[in-house]
């Protein structure tokens, strides 16, 4: 449980599950990090923790949430899906219902290559979310109005010189 944590892959998929019937993946106490890095996809069936470290999440092609991803503190969430492979999930998809959160920590999430955001829910406190996606950012939250809770956002989808193109769903 103390320290930091990381699990990489260099050539092929990442899936988190639960091992001990507590609905978590993977906690790391105290002010331990969480990288969990993947040539291929990040999926992501139980909770990821931390009390206050930083979580990083980098998909060589795409993640899929199926869980929640938190952290305490300052702790920060990136997540970076690089959609390198052209298969039926595209991007970042955050299941229904699940969440993305922090206790004032930033919030940043990119999906390239013509990637996708599939937004569920964001909290961030006082913290700032950043979304960007080649692709588009679209709501994937059949459980409330509300995506993301933050003191500050920034959403970009599509080609970049095109600005803001959604600013829906907050």
């Amino acid at each position: 449980d103390a320290g930091s944590i990381k699990v990489v892959s260099l050539t092929s998929n990442i899936t988190l599950i639960d091992g001990d019937s507590d609905g978590v993946a993977i906690q790391a106490a105290t002010t331990g990090d969480v990288l969990i890095r993947a040539q291929r996809d990040i999926v992501i069936n139980s909770d990821i923790a931390s009390s206050t470290g930083h979580i990083t999440l980098q998909a060589g092609d795409d993640i899929d949430q199926n869980a929640d991803v938190r952290t305490g503190g300052a702790g920060t969430i990136n997540v970076r899906a690089t959609n390198a492979i052209a298969d039926a999930m595209s991007g970042v998809d955050m299941a229904a219902g699940t969440f993305i959160q922090t206790a004032g920590g930033n919030v940043r999430i990119l999906a390239e290559n013509e990637g996708n955001i599939l937004l569920a829910r964001i909290a961030a406190g006082t913290g700032h979310v950043s979304l960007i996606a080649e692709g588009s950012i679209l709501d994937n939250n059949a459980v409330s109005d509300l995506s993301v809770a933050a003191a500050a956002g920034q959403k970009v989808a599509g080609d970049a010189r095109a600005g803001r193109r959604h600013g829906g769903g907050d």
